[in-house]
């Protein structure tokens, strides 16, 4: 997995607010003055992890990917970003959020969900490395509030509710005191929530020209990360977003990546990979999701193609080695540890 290189711009930029000079930043992290001038370029997430690691000497063990969030110029955002402060409504600018967060990280999903009078943005990103899971969690936080606030001047803190999935409290009251009262740690998922009907106020700041043009710079950006990837990790990318896994076809699934059924499944092949593994991953990942996040075991079988429960509950223990309950009673005991 990739990421890119905005966030060590972020972070370089984040140490030069505290007073390090930029030359002096880019010699104590040890990172190429070529590199980042590449707008374009990806770094491992094991090079983040190393940079990370590095840059928490120079700011005193507090939460970096908050302050980069909250700090950061406008014009030090990604593309993403920029879009996202131009929409017309915040439901557009979560949306463009949606689809271009791989731009940011190769496997960061957010996804917008609604129910009742409450919108609810979840933000996952199975990194390996906590420094940098943690980073994305807070930075990704720290843009939608930003966002959010701009679209609407006078949001009360207090109607945000935010959750992560780490469990260290040490920088709860930094949390608090810069987006809302309301944050906990140690939960199922990363999420912020907030009211739906915020999610359709014109937006008074709307730039619709540059909307459209950030779009197509991200629609570029997207095109020629895809590219660079294989054709297995092409179909989890589609797969990923996909809302209804049970209605997919695989004809379907391969004209939206502009090929035929024959020649993805050749493709694929050629990797030593099925459609039919990529879709049962897929599933398992979001199953397991859907499962922390309290959903019932029907809903959850009917969304991802099994007829029934008990197929769903069959095929999750061939995957996991659990049944559904069991596995949530796994989760959450590691979260009381």
């Amino acid at each position: 997995m990739a990421a890119s290189i905005i966030l060590l711009r972020g972070i370089i930029a984040e140490l030069e607010r505290r007073g390090v000079q930029r030359q002096h930043a880019i010699e104590h992290l040890a990172i190429s003055p070529e590199l980042l001038a590449n707008a374009d370029a990806r770094v491992s997430n094991l090079e983040i992890e190393r940079v990370l690691l590095r840059a928490k000497t120079q700011t005193d063990g507090e939460p970096i990917g908050l302050s980069v969030g909250l700090h950061a110029p406008k014009h030090m955002l990604h593309a993403v970003a920029g879009m996202m402060m131009a929409a017309d409504t915040l439901r557009q600018a979560m949306a463009s959020l949606e689809r271009y967060s791989p731009l940011l990280l190769d496997d960061l999903r957010c996804q917008l969900t609604e129910e009742g009078a409450t919108a609810e943005l979840t933000f996952q990103a199975p990194l390996q490395f906590n420094a940098t899971r943690r980073f994305v969690a807070e930075l990704v936080c720290s843009m939608v509030v930003r966002i959010a606030k701009y679209f609407v001047p006078t949001l009360d803190a207090a109607a945000l509710r935010i959750a992560f999935e780490h469990q260290d409290e040490s920088h709860l009251e930094s949390y608090r005191e810069a987006w809302s009262p309301h944050v906990r740690v140690g939960q199922p998922a990363n999420s912020l929530s907030l009211r739906s009907q915020l999610l359709d106020l014109p937006q008074p700041y709307a730039e619709p020209m540059i909307f459209f043009a950030m779009r197509e710079v991200a629609d570029r950006r997207l095109r020629v990360t895809r590219e660079n990837m294989t054709m297995a990790e092409r179909v989890k990318d589609a797969l990923t977003h996909e809302p209804e896994l049970g209605a997919l076809g695989v004809s379907e699934l391969a004209s939206a990546m502009g090929m035929t059924a024959r020649v993805l499944r050749s493709r694929l092949a050629r990797e030593g990979v099925s459609l039919l593994e990529l879709l049962n991953d897929e599933r398992q990942r979001s199953a397991c999701t859907s499962l922390r996040l309290g959903r019932s075991v029907r809903e959850i079988a009917e969304e991802i193609g099994f007829a029934n429960p008990s197929a769903f509950h069959r095929a999750f223990k061939r995957w996991t080695g659990h049944t559904p309950g069991e596995y949530l009673k796994q989760m959450s005991a590691q979260l009381a540890r």
